[in-house]
């Protein structure tokens, strides 16, 4: 309460100012009853209340750090941020107000300037042009002399066929440099104008064939896990998971993988794409990853969180009772072909182990299951029972997530 008092009444006596402070909180007490968590010593705003302050869900989306955030958490602080904090509020005769509200304005603003810019990359990265271009947009009425915000707005119109568009941002962000600084650009906006003008960028764009996101999530509305804790010793079905000496390229992809598994909690994903794209490689190396990063779990680095990983390569189409029987194997639970159990039975067994020990399964070509004689994406008929399997995984009680590799995105 001083520390206000003061901010508020710098230039009245303590006694007057904390006077002040105390009608000031009578008012708010009768106007907002418990949403105000109010002592002898402090007053700060209920967070166990019903209300919502923007401010104070702005900063919990992107803690600790942007960086650690999930793309649909940057999504939802940047769209809170409507504008500086406590815009056209003024405090008659109170510089040390005004100097701390400007302290807690320059923060906030560093703070969603650094989160749009991280999703104009991923924007950029994953085809979706039209949202980065708004999202420059913002950053540059915001700050018109940012000029990382100028070289992604040029990369996005060169990446949306608006070329001309792109050059004439440099010619943009060339004038507002001079006129507000009296600078040229930096030498990595000039080259990147210079590959504009030659076609080089365009061309690079063209050959990375930028499409739509190449992970895709199969099931829109996953159910969050809780935090399970720390499980270490991770095991895999090492025979089955697909080697290779260097893995190149796909880290966005790699990263938006990450993100939706080990942060997002979704049970069941499906990386979807052409033949030759790098589905397997991608999910392989993601697997990899598993067993020798260590991943950040409440401001520390910890384990894995899955106990294990199996591996399923679907191109010879096993029957769903073949798999089952893998899988169970794998995990310890003694059946075999021969106890001629129905499908639902393993199905049972692995989801009643599923809910106490965490694993990450990969179906690899799972368009092995699938047909277009009817209908693009449509099970086969001897396939069915697989639907079920996705089914299960996305409505049970489990820890565990279910990746998809497939040609095909399954109906």
């Amino acid at each position: 309460r001083v520390a206000l008092a003061t901010l508020l009444w710098p230039d009245v006596a303590e006694p007057t100012a904390r006077k002040n402070l105390r009608d000031i909180i009578f008012n708010l007490r009768k106007l907002l009853g418990d949403q105000l968590t109010i002592t002898r010593q402090t007053m700060a705003i209920n967070r166990a209340a019903s209300q919502s302050v923007d401010a104070v869900r702005f900063c919990t989306l992107l803690q600790p750090q942007v960086e650690a955030c999930s793309m649909q958490e940057l999504q939802d602080a940047v769209a809170l941020y409507q504008g500086d904090l406590l815009d056209g509020f003024h405090v008659r005769d109170a510089e040390p107000f005004e100097d701390w509200l400007l302290v807690e304005r320059e923060q906030l603003h560093l703070l969603v300037s650094h989160a749009m810019h991280r999703l104009v990359a991923y924007y950029l990265d994953t085809g979706l042009w039209h949202e980065g271009l708004q999202l420059t947009q913002r950053l540059l009425a915001m700050e018109n002399w940012d000029e990382a915000a100028h070289r992604q707005q040029m990369r996005l119109l060169v990446a949306n066929g608006q070329r001309g568009a792109a050059l004439t941002q440099y010619e943009r962000c060339r004038h507002i440099l001079q006129e507000e600084l009296g600078i040229e650009p930096a030498q990595e906006t000039q080259a990147l104008y210079r590959s504009i003008q030659t076609g080089e960028l365009g061309a690079q764009l063209q050959t990375q064939q930028v499409k739509a996101p190449l992970i895709q999530e199969y099931v829109q509305d996953g159910v969050s896990i809780g935090n399970v804790g720390t499980l270490y010793g991770l095991q895999h079905d090492l025979a089955a998971v697909p080697q290779q000496a260097l893995f190149i390229g796909r880290q966005t992809e790699l990263r938006q993988l990450e993100d939706a598994v080990l942060r997002q909690h979704k049970r069941l994903l499906a990386v979807v794409g052409l033949g030759g794209q790098g589905k397997t490689a991608l999910v392989a190396q993601f697997v990899t990853n598993l067993r020798y990063t260590p991943f950040p779990r409440n401001g520390a680095n910890s384990a894995s969180p899955f106990k294990r990983v199996l591996w399923c390569a679907c191109h010879y189409a096993p029957t769903l009772s073949e798999v089952l029987v893998h899988w169970l194997q794998l995990l310890s639970i003694n059946v075999t072909t021969a106890d001629m159990l129905h499908a639902e039975q393993l199905l049972q067994l692995l989801f009643t182990h599923l809910r106490h020990e965490r694993v990450a399964i990969v179906l690899d070509n799972f368009e092995s299951f699938l047909t277009d004689d009817v209908k693009v994406g449509a099970y086969r008929r001897d396939s069915l029972a697989f639907e079920h399997l996705l089914e299960r995984f996305a409505s049970a009680s489990h820890q565990s997530v279910l990746i998809l590799t497939s040609r095909e995105q399954p109906l």
